[in-house]
């Protein structure tokens, strides 16, 4: 039996979903056949994911991009939660995907309240300026 997907989860992330690893370079993704090297597939990482498994590195997800027509999450400058359906005219769903403060559900839009509302926050004062 194949626990690659088991694996995947317990790291957070989801079979075939790109990630970074803290301390090596590139983007990689976990499918059925173990820890991958994206435009490298055929390397060997076995080591770097008994690493990650280890606790001695560690996975850093990347901001979800939504495809158009996807209802996505955001949160504004005071803290409140927008949902929102992502339109290929739409300037600020461009703008706002640009900036990885889109969320896949409403539960990780609430987890980064109180960061996206200090992002807004920093932008406003370099506007102040």
């Amino acid at each position: 039996m194949n626990y690659m997907e088991q694996v995947a989860h317990m790291l957070g992330v989801e079979l075939g979903e790109e990630f970074e690893i803290k301390s090596v370079p590139g983007k990689f993704y976990i499918n059925n056949g173990g820890l991958k090297l994206s435009g490298r597939e055929e390397m060997k990482l076995g080591a770097t994911l008994m690493c990650i498994l280890k606790g001695d590195d560690e996975i850093v997800k990347l901001p979800w991009k939504p495809k158009f027509g996807d209802v996505y999450y955001h949160n504004n400058r005071f803290g409140e939660l927008h949902r929102e359906r992502a339109e290929d005219n739409n300037l600020f769903d461009l703008m706002i995907v640009r900036l990885g403060k889109t969320y896949r559900t409403e539960e990780e839009a609430k987890a980064h309240k109180e960061e996206d509302k200090a992002f807004w926050d920093e932008i406003r004062k370099e506007l102040e300026e």
